[in-house]
Parts: structure tokens; sequence; C-alpha cells
């Protein structure tokens, strides 16, 4: 039995967008088959008002033959696999961001991104499938493209004159995590330290596998708090230890976020790149039942600033 709250059931959508599909909110489904069959609620609602509607969806995904057939409305697909309706190919990464190639019906453009990472290459193709299907001509979208802004706590870069590189991104998934570390490694000139944790009162069963993930893509982790809740944060970093200690990882634990993140940067060197996990945009932590202000990038910065600015 589908949990089914209907939150969305008034809304009659246009078109609709599946980028992936990965273990999270376990916390609330009974399963991951549950999970699904709620993700695929929109799109069996695609078209049901008569409107013209339609979907986008993820060729490369595992589960994106199942979106396409569940949708009522006509389907685009995206991808890095030959076979996607909007195809991306010949990706290379600078600092100043992403170039690739998008393929559409029988004809290549090149395209520029102000972002990082494959996974942002995917965001874009959907977002470019998504407008064509509104009748925007692909010139437009792709010049647009070049200019969007970063987005707060994904990937976000925190700007300094001096010091290691600090990413601060809200990967709090096992997806999320192996997606921005590869990124990361493919760009770093030093090593990579990651802080990193997992949140309370959620699915406990990620929080192994997360760990096993830092430990396997970076150089160096420091495991803390996130957003404990009721939990006990001290229980909460043991599970994700578990999993560290499958692997050969080099790692500390500091409990306590804001002295995590200030080692991080202590310990980094000007060529190091330093990633921030888990509450990208988030501007607070929630120990217990009350949030207390918290900010990835405003620690970082601070961090930077004392490390750097002292006389």
């Amino acid at each position: 039995m589908v949990r089914f709250q209907g939150r969305v059931s008034p809304l009659d959508f246009r078109g609709a967008v599946f980028t992936n599909l990965t273990q999270d909110h376990l916390d609330y489904h009974k399963d991951f088959a549950d999970y699904l069959q709620a993700k695929l609620i929109l799109f069996r609602s695609l078209s049901q008002s008569g409107r013209s509607a339609f979907g986008v969806v993820n060729f490369d995904d595992p589960y994106g033959k199942d979106f396409i057939a569940a949708s009522k409305a006509p389907v685009f697909t995206f991808g890095l696999n030959p076979g996607a309706d909007f195809y991306g190919s010949a990706i290379s990464m600078s600092p100043g961001g992403t170039l690739f190639d998008l393929e559409y019906d029988e004809k290549k453009y090149r395209v520029k991104i102000p972002l990082l990472g494959n996974f942002n290459v995917y965001n874009a193709l959907a977002a470019i499938a998504l407008l064509h299907g509104e009748n925007l001509p692909l010139p437009f979208i792709i010049d647009s493209l070049s200019r969007v802004e970063q987005v707060r706590g994904r990937f976000q870069k925190v700007d300094f004159p001096k010091g290691p590189v600090v990413l601060v991104d809200y990967a709090h998934s096992p997806d999320g995590l192996i997606n921005i570390l590869k990124t990361a490694n493919e760009i770093k000139k030093g090593r990579l330290i990651l802080v990193f944790g997992c949140g309370g009162d959620r699915d406990k069963t990620k929080r192994p596998i997360m760990g096993k993930i830092g430990g396997e893509a970076s150089d160096f982790a420091i495991i803390t708090s996130d957003n404990p809740r009721t939990e006990d944060p001290h229980a909460i970093i043991a599970m994700v230890e578990a999993g560290m200690k499958e692997t050969d990882g080099e790692y500390i634990i500091i409990a306590d976020r804001r002295e995590a993140i200030k080692e991080a940067i202590r310990q980094a060197k000007e060529e190091d790149l330093v990633v921030i996990a888990g509450k990208g945009h988030e501007d607070y932590q929630i120990v217990g039942k009350v949030k207390h202000h918290f900010d990835d990038f405003e620690e970082a910065l601070a961090a930077l600033k004392d490390r750097y600015q002292k006389v």
C-alpha cells in the first residue's frame, strides 16, 4: 500500500521531470518499492485534465523506464548515453565551469555552464528538454544557461583570496555524496578533505553506506554531527564510522560541526580541496527539537578568515 498524502493532487501539471531515484526517505516509506510507486504518481497524473502536457525522463537512470511507462503524456529523454533524445557528450571541466556537446534532432550544439560536475550536465540537459518542450528555441536556452548563477549550497565555492578551495554541498544521501566526491576528485590538485555526517530521526540504513563512500572517495575525512534532532549525535556518528572502517580511509571524529569545519580548513594546504557535505543551503542545526542558527558557508568563511587574517 503506497503512502499517499495527496499534497499535489489538486494541481494540473503541464510538465514533469524525473532526474534519478536513489535510497532516501525510507524512514517514511516502508521500502524502496513503495518509494518508487509514490514518485510515479506525478507521471501517472499527467494529462488527466485533458491539457497538453509532457514528461522529461533521465534516460540513463535504471528507473527511467518505469516513469516512461507510467506517463500518460509524451516523454522526452535526456542523458549521457546514445539513444537519449537530448544527448550530452564530450564533457570537459575547469575551475570556471563545464563544457559539453548537446546532440538533438541530428544537430549538435556546444553548451557552457558556469557549474561543475556531470550531475550539473544532467541538470542542464533536463532543463533544456523541459524548456524546449515549452517551445523555447534551443539557441536561446543554451545562451541563458551560460549565465546561470551558482545555486546556494549546491557545490558552492566559498570565495576567499587565500587558502584551499572550499565547497559546500547539500549531499545527504549515498548517491548525492558519490556524485559530489566524484566531481571533487576530478578537479582537485592536492588532497580531498571531507567533512560530513548524517541526520538524526531519519533513515538509519544509509549511515554506514555513506561512511563507506566517504572513506573510499576522500583522502581524509572528518565525521561530524548533522542535525542530530532527538538522537544521540555520538550514536549516529558510530553508525557512519562503521562504514568508514570497511575502507582504508583516514579519518577523525569531531562531533561539534563548527570545530570539524575549522579543523578541516586548518589541516588543508592551499592545493587541497575541502568538501563540507550534508547541509548545503540550510542555515540551522536541529538539536533535540530546537533549531539553532548554523550555516556551513558562514562557518567555512569564518574559519578561512581566522586562519589567514591573523596578525
